[in-house]
Parts: structure tokens; sequence; C-alpha cells
């Protein structure tokens, strides 16, 4: 039976951020995808502000509530959610996960805390933040914060895997079972990914490479939870999910490209992952 994906995030018209960059995943994977919009922009941010809606509440719980009565719901295999338009789409977005585990109980709600970047901070609504933090992050399964998320949200700088796992670890009391932390500095200028669950952490590391475009921990989520779908285990979703997001990000980098390039030069599916993850 074919598996579907409940995506609540961003959509843009120019980009491959949020569901831009969720679909591409996991259509890739083979996977359906019933993704629903929290906001609408021409572009992501960092063309600058952008000209577009952030859908009020009622509309969202309106098209989850039209979507949920006629989806298939036996087929629902997860739930991803990323950036928010409003502190006010967040228990919209609760009710929509506790409407299709009422059918699909124990399936995976990966939560991706859209909060900021270290270069400029937040750049969400403190409102958002704090809905994240103190709501959303706690009631999921997975969450996949970068490094200034996981140190806003724990209060833990973050300044190599060691701080990582205390600071996942301290997330995980709070709630989630498992921990992806991204962007975390790596020994000898690399960087690396942290996958921090109840029964031990795994480190992946890459190259690092000058990518200057958006969108990486987007498409990092998807891959992962749509590898986890797919049946495959946590080290194997890791491990298949970055090496897909470094042949992505490195044919980037290549044509000099300010948009990720989602391509099917990218490794596929039956292909080893070239990196390897080990225990901490």
């Amino acid at each position: 039976m074919e598996q579907a994906i409940l995506s609540i995030q961003s959509f843009v018209s120019l980009g491959h951020v949020g569901n831009r960059a969720a679909a591409w995943a996991l259509q890739r994977l083979g996977l359906e995808v019933w993704p629903v919009p929290t906001v609408w922009f021409a572009h992501h941010p960092g063309y600058g502000p952008p000209a577009g809606s952030r859908f009020a509440a009622d509309w969202l719980a309106a098209v989850l509530e039209g979507l949920l009565a006629r989806a298939p719901l036996e087929r629902c295999g997860g739930i991803l959610s990323g950036y928010l338009g409003s502190a006010g789409q967040g228990p919209v977005l609760r009710a929509a996960v506790e409407r299709v585990r009422g059918r699909r109980p124990g399936i995976p709600w990966l939560c991706d805390p859209v909060l900021g970047e270290e270069e400029g901070g937040l750049f969400v609504p403190r409102a958002v933040a704090e809905c994240l933090r103190d709501e959303l992050v706690p009631a999921a399964d997975i969450v996949t914060p970068n490094r200034f998320e996981l140190a806003w949200l724990t209060g833990i700088e973050v300044e190599g895997p060691a701080d990582a796992r205390a600071a996942a670890a301290r997330l995980r009391a709070r709630g989630p079972g498992t921990v992806l932390a991204t962007g975390v500095p790596a020994a000898g200028g690399g960087i690396g990914v942290l996958l921090d669950r109840r029964a031990g952490s795994l480190w992946i590391e890459t190259p690092r490479l000058p990518c200057r475009a958006h969108g990486t921990g987007d498409l990092l989520a998807a891959l992962y939870l749509g590898w986890l779908v797919r049946g495959a285990g946590e080290r194997a979703a890791l491990e298949r999910a970055i090496s897909t997001l470094f042949a992505v990000v490195e044919r980037t980098v290549r044509v000099d490209g300010r948009e990720l390039r989602l391509s099917t030069a990218a490794p596929r599916d039956r292909t080893s992952p070239r990196f390897r993850a080990v225990e901490l």
C-alpha cells in the first residue's frame, strides 16, 4: 500500500524551502504527499521581505478539516511540520495530528522547529517561537533543530558534538523521543549532525561546503522522515538522508546556485550511502 505524508509548512513560489523541498524529497522516495501551506510567499526571506500571505488559523483549520475528512487516513505513514505563520496555527496543528493518530495510532510526527539561524537570530515572531518551545516540540516524536534553534530551545550553547548531545538530552527530557540536531561544528572545519535518542547517539559529519541556498534543513527533515516511513532503521535513514542532502548541496555549489538544485543527479535510492554514522 502506497503511504502518504501529511506535510504542514510553508510554501514559496520561488525557491526550494518548506513544502517545495519536502514534496520533492518525499515523492522521490515513492511517497504520496498531502501538502498544506501555513504561508504562501513569493519567495523565501533570504531575498528580503516577501510578498504573500500568512494564513489565519481558521483558514488552516478549514483546509485541514476538508483534507482529513476525505483523505484515506489509513495510508498516512507520518506527519511533517515546519514553518508556522502564527502562534494561532499551533493548536490547529496539534488537533490535526491527534485526528490522524486517531486512525493511525503511533505514526511518527516530525516537527522541524523553524525559529531562526545563527546569522540573524530569531526570524519568527516571539509568540511563534514560544508556541514551538512550549507546545509543539514537547508533543512531537522527532524534532530537527539547527544549531541556533537547539541552543535557543535549551539554553545550552552548541560548539561541538558534546554540547549538542547535552542540549539534545535536555530537550528530550521535555518530551520528544528523538532529536536530530543539524549544523553542529565538527573537528577540522567540517559540519555534523547528531541523532540523539534513548538508545544512544549517532554522529555523522561531512565537509562544510560554501552553500548560500536556503532549505537544507527542510530537505533533511523530509528525507529522514521519508526513509523512516519507507521502513529504514534510524541509522540507515540518517545515512541516506545526509548522503542525498550532500549531493544536492554539492551540485548547488558547483553551479553557484542561490537555490538548491533538486535534480536527479542526486544519488538514487539504491545507491549505498556516501557518509556513515558512528556511535558517540
